[in-house]
């Protein structure tokens, strides 16, 4: 399956936190009816998805990034640069400081995140709520050859794995960006959209994470999650 480089959502915002079990179902509620509708109003926000982590029944390697997590989708770089200093966006989260206290510590903040660009994509467009995994590496500048050319034939593993849709690998922008906390660990990554939670235990893809677990004892940062989609905006 060969790559493509054409991307209708070529950038997509990254967040993550992990919200104190007794607030979930609140955040959950103020992500839906408030915060995500007012984000997407943004002109150049294409559409937002908010997830929650799924770790039962899944092995360690996918045990990653606190329990929730929310995509906001532009074009371009610039389009997302613009979305994050969109009044639509400032509206959105106007109260969202409020739920900083109920927020475990995640990578050394109480919300993070970061911006992908998105580099090389194998597989067909994916229903919007569709679940996925995602792993995302930081990787020395020392490495980045041969990490990239690895990410690509990781890709290219996953994406032929049965229940795989798509997979895309992405690069972290880490500089121009207005808000700079979203310049989290991880400036590599790869998404793979599934038919459902339960391929990725796929023996294929099992493989293929296997694998990639040889990085894990030279990068400084490597983490996996598997998401479902609570719902999705836009």
């Amino acid at each position: 399956m060969a790559a493509s480089t054409d991307h209708a959502e070529g950038v997509v915002l990254h967040t993550r936190a992990d919200v104190r079990r007794e607030y979930l179902d609140a955040f959950d509620e103020w992500q839906q009816s408030k915060h995500m509708p007012e984000a997407i109003a943004a002109p150049t926000c294409h559409r937002a998805a908010h997830y929650h982590t799924v770790t039962e029944g899944l092995p360690a390697v996918w045990h990653g990034s606190g329990n929730v997590s929310a995509n906001y989708y532009a074009s371009d770089r610039q389009g997302i640069f613009d979305f994050l200093t969109s009044p639509e966006l400032a509206e959105a989260v106007a109260d969202g400081v409020l739920w900083f206290d109920r927020f475990n510590e995640l990578d050394g903040f109480d919300y993070t995140g970061n911006i992908y660009e998105v580099t090389a994509t194998w597989g067909v467009d994916a229903p919007r709520d569709a679940a996925y995994l995602a792993a995302r590496f930081e990787v020395e500048p020392h490495d980045l050859d041969e990490f990239d050319v690895w990410l690509s034939e990781h890709a290219a593993a996953l994406a032929h794995a049965d229940g795989v849709l798509r997979v895309r690998t992405m690069l972290a922008i880490r500089e121009g960006s207005p808000l700079p906390y979203y310049y989290s660990p991880g400036n590599r990554a790869v998404f793979a959209e599934l038919a459902g939670v339960s391929e990725v235990l796929d023996p294929r893809v099992l493989a293929a994470v296997a694998d990639s677990q040889r990085w894990d004892l030279s990068l400084p940062y490597v983490r996996r999650d598997v998401y479902r989609c609570r719902f999705g905006v836009g």
